[in-house]
């Protein structure tokens, strides 16, 4: 019974490090704990149907309303590579943001651009 104890010991004394060690790599390979959130909600960004120019539009002078307040504006312009350039104005005309969102009215990831687009520097 003793022999038994001590080899049960010794082979969970020798699989602990091993799994986490594999786990903490599965983990890594995957981008950490969230990855399978932020894979879906690209795959469903990705599925979603383009917004038209003027559902844009709307969208853009609710939130210039919402940010800003009472006089702001939403200037709408379409972007080369997809998706549209968003510029917030206050009611003197001043511009308050500049963002750019996706063809869907999501903003732009300031970490992800566009195959061949260069980020601003």
């Amino acid at each position: 019974m003793m022999k038994k104890l001590t080899l049960l010991t010794l082979s969970l004394a020798l699989l602990l490090p091993i799994a986490a060690t594999a786990a903490t790599e599965n983990n890594c390979e995957r981008g950490g704990k969230f990855a399978g959130h932020r894979d879906r909600a690209q795959m469903q960004q990705q599925q979603q149907d383009p917004l038209t120019l003027q559902e844009i539009e709307v969208l853009a002078q609710a939130q210039a309303l919402r940010r800003v307040g009472t006089g702001a504006t939403a200037e709408v312009t379409p972007v080369n590579e997809g998706g549209y350039l968003i510029t917030i104005k206050s009611a003197t005309g001043e511009t308050v943001q500049s963002y750019q969102v996706t063809e869907s009215g999501r903003p732009e990831s300031r970490h992800q651009h566009r195959k061949g687009a260069m980020p601003a520097s």
